[in-house]
C-alpha cells in the first residue's frame, strides 16, 4: 500500500476482483468502494451482483 499502486484504479479493481475471486468479498467490497473511473465503476456494479448472487447461491459460483 505504502508504493500508491492502489491509486491506480486498474490494480485497485484487479485486486477486488481477486478478492472475490477467492470468495473474500468484505474485502473485494472495500476496494470497489474507491473506483470512480466510469468503466471500472460499471464493472464494479456487476461484480457486486455477483457477489450477491454467490451469497445467496453459493453452488452458482463453484
Amino acid at each position: 500500500y505504502r508504493t500508491g499502486l492502489l491509486e491506480d484504479q486498474h490494480v485497485r479493481y484487479a485486486l477486488a476482483y481477486a478478492y472475490f475471486s477467492s470468495g473474500r468479498f468484505a474485502e473485494a467490497g472495500k476496494q470497489l468502494d474507491h473506483l470512480t473511473e466510469p468503466e471500472l465503476f460499471r464493472k464494479g456494479i456487476e461484480l457486486r451482483r455477483l457477489m450477491q448472487v454467490c451469497k445467496e447461491e453459493p453452488w452458482k459460483c463453484i
